[in-house]
């Protein structure tokens, strides 16, 4: 009795071969494609704390966490509308350290308003580090009595 081979099994092997080699080469050019792509940086974590004196002048502490640009955006809406940057016309008191590019702990930014307003008691505030484009501060501060 003779044997007969036959070659069946060849083309199965040829195509599987192919089918992986295909999707080894798609998942390289997607990968490819999404970690090629810029990720923008985190939002600084910061402990920023506002106050209001009797005066109407605006104080903004940097109580702790990571430094921020002084080209840091800010904007005060209620009662008066201002916007400006941090660095801006000497709104940001230097520590001794003498920086002057970042907004560091202990660090304090001091506004006083060019204009009398009569008894602000709450106004909003909003902070925007330019460098990420993200808000590190959002919130009302609000005016004590003494």
């Amino acid at each position: 009795m003779k044997i007969k081979r036959k070659k069946i099994a060849v083309s199965e092997i040829i195509g599987v071969t192919l089918l992986l080699g295909m999707s080894i080469a798609m998942y390289s050019v997607v990968q490819f494609m999404v970690f090629s792509y810029p990720f923008s940086p985190s939002t600084p974590s910061v402990t920023l704390v506002g106050s209001i004196n009797e005066t109407n002048v605006i104080t903004i502490g940097h109580y702790g966490g990571e430094s921020i640009s002084t080209d840091a955006k800010i904007i005060i809406t209620g009662g008066l509308n201002a916007s400006f940057n941090a660095s801006d016309d000497n709104y940001l008191n230097q520590n001794p350290s003498g920086r002057s590019d970042l907004w560091e702990i202990g660090e304090f930014l001091i506004y006083k308003p060019t204009f009398f307003v009569s008894d602000i008691d709450l106004i909003h505030v909003t902070i925007i580090d330019v460098e990420t484009n993200s808000v590190v501060m959002m919130g009302y501060i609000q005016g004590g009595s003494t």
